[in-house]
């Protein structure tokens, strides 16, 4: 839920759809991300919405994803790839615990489990 803390009162509940474990606003947008078991979800706080859910690219067993995203910035977010399975303990949970934003907005860096940083990159995104 976001309050408005000068008013008191409720102004609106996301649904992070998972356990959340950390929280950090866009120094640039106005928009709100979540670290959660699942994914990383990026909220457009004005409109309500989500822009967009960021996969690590891992399964709950530790092996990579059937499609992993391109690394390419053809999209709202880059990607880069996680670690070889030969780096990954099996049967490892593998989510985001912590996340921050660079100062220009462009980059999110999101840490996971596994004690690996992946980088997003928003420069192309539609919502600048």
């Amino acid at each position: 839920m976001l309050w408005d803390l000068g008013e008191g009162k409720r102004l609106y509940k996301l649904n992070a759809g998972s356990i959340i474990h950390a929280l950090c606003f866009s120094p640039t947008r106005y928009w709100l991300c979540a670290a959660t078991e699942k994914c990383v979800v990026v909220w457009d706080l004005e409109n309500e919405k989500v822009v967009q859910e960021l996969f690590s690219g891992l399964h709950e067993e530790g092996l990579p994803a059937p499609s992993i995203p391109p690394l390419a910035t053809d999209g709202p977010a880059a990607y880069l790839p996680p670690p070889p399975p030969s780096m990954r303990r099996k049967n490892e949970r593998i989510f985001c615990t912590s996340l921050n934003w660079s100062t220009d907005g462009s980059t999110l860096f999101t840490g996971y489990t596994d004690g690996v940083i992946r980088v997003w990159g928003f420069a192309n995104n539609p919502y600048m």
